[in-house]
Formats: C-alpha cells, structure tokens, sequence
C-alpha cells in the first residue's frame, strides 16, 4: 500500500489527486489512522521489526494526509523531549517526523517550543532544526 502512494504521489501531481480523489484521500487517512490506533504510535520493545516498519510509514502518511491525531502525537513527544530529553528520548528513526510534524503543530502558536528547537540546532549545529 504504501509503495503505491509512493508512486502515486510520485507520478501525479498532490493538487491534482486531491481535487479529484478526496474521498479516495479521506478513505486512505482513515484506514491508516485505524492502523496506528491498533498499533499505536509509541515503539514497543518487544515488537517486530515489521510493526516498526508499518508504524513508521503509517505514522508519515497519515501526517501527510493531514490526520489530526497524527500531528498532535508528534507535538506531544516534541513537548515531552523538549522538557526532559534523558526521560523521553527519541529514537534516531523518529527524529525527523517528531520534529517536522510537532512543529507543524506548534507553529501557530507556541514561540517557546520553536524557540527550543532553534537553540538545540544552534548549538548542536544541526542545520534541519535551525
């Protein structure tokens, strides 16, 4: 499934598919968040290494189709790691998708959480949080 979103998004261009196919995008968002409400967003340790696989690309799609649930999971754990990086650390796979889509979240309103993130990049060097 996800290969052919791949290639469909790949092929076509977002605006055309999204005029033309909303309830196709609509049903696809909500088959994918029933995924990651069964297989939760949060890394079990004892599970496969398949479930770490779907739960990734569930997690990016969702958030691409713009799931509500999706984005507000990544601004809780970008609030959580912000406040307390030992405790609720991220998993290097995850980084990338807590920031951008926290971020996504927290634009609007929260100048501390943006402000956070700008001075761990600043000081870590790392030019995608800056």
């Amino acid at each position: 499934m996800f290969k052919a979103l791949e290639y469909m998004f790949n092929t076509f261009p977002a605006a055309m598919l999204e005029e033309s196919n909303w309830t196709y995008m609509k049903r696809i968002g909500v088959m994918l968040n029933k995924i990651l409400i069964k297989i939760k967003y949060e890394e079990i340790d004892d599970s496969d290494e398949l479930i770490t696989c779907l739960r990734q690309e569930a997690a990016r799609w969702a958030c691409f189709f713009g799931d509500i649930n999706c984005t507000e999971k990544a601004k809780n754990k970008l609030e959580q790691y912000l406040e307390d990086p030992i405790k609720h650390g991220l998993l290097p796979w995850w980084r990338e998708w807590t920031y951008c889509r926290g971020l996504m979240k927290t634009m609007i309103n929260d100048v501390t959480t943006r402000t956070s993130v700008y001075t761990i990049g600043f000081e870590t060097n790392d030019k995608m949080l800056i």
